[in-house]
């Protein structure tokens, strides 16, 4: 039989709770963007799409941890997506 926890009187096995665990950091993950949306004029249904966005960008960043079990890999696709940057710039063009 698998390990089984006790949590406030309630059985769970691992993986349900390693669920619930994910769920919930990453949906206070996206609630930690609010203000920063918020600021930029994004609202109502709009910060709601943006919020699942997050929470579902947050959820694959897990994925990668779990993966991979390099933080440093999770925290690099993070700052890549806060401000992509190309490898390799195309020249400018006239002058």
């Amino acid at each position: 039989m698998p390990h089984v926890v006790d949590l406030a009187g309630r059985r769970w096995r691992p993986v349900p709770a390693l669920l619930v665990g994910v769920a919930t950091s990453q949906a206070i993950f996206a609630a930690t963007h609010i203000p920063q949306r918020l600021h930029h004029g994004v609202a109502g249904a709009e910060l709601a799409l943006h919020l699942v966005g997050l929470w579902c960008f947050g959820v694959a960043l897990t994925a990668v941890w779990l993966r991979t079990r390099n933080l440093w890999i999770a925290v690099g696709v993070h700052a890549l997506s806060n401000s992509p940057t190309f490898l390799f710039a195309p020249a400018a063009l006239g002058g």
